[in-house]
């Protein structure tokens, strides 16, 4: 997504779509600041991946919540 046109053409559709059906979207994978920093631009409002945090025990979510900072915030 970060350098194919292509790849964002097609993201850029399911986010429209999603929204014509009122429906979220998730983007799965994001491994790095650069590329949820494109999916937040895009219109991209939920996603999970080793960028954001790693896997973590259910019991340490709340205090991850409660402490995550964006490192470009």
């Amino acid at each position: 997504m970060l350098v194919d046109k292509e790849v964002q053409a097609i993201e850029d559709g399911v986010i429209k779509l999603a929204k014509v059906f009122k429906r979220k979207v998730i983007a799965e994978g994001v491994e790095s600041d650069a590329y949820g920093d494109k999916l937040l631009e895009s219109g991209w409002e939920v996603a999970q991946g080793f960028g954001i945090a790693k896997p973590m025990a259910a019991a340490a979510v709340f205090d991850w919540v409660d402490n995550y900072q964006h490192s470009r915030a």
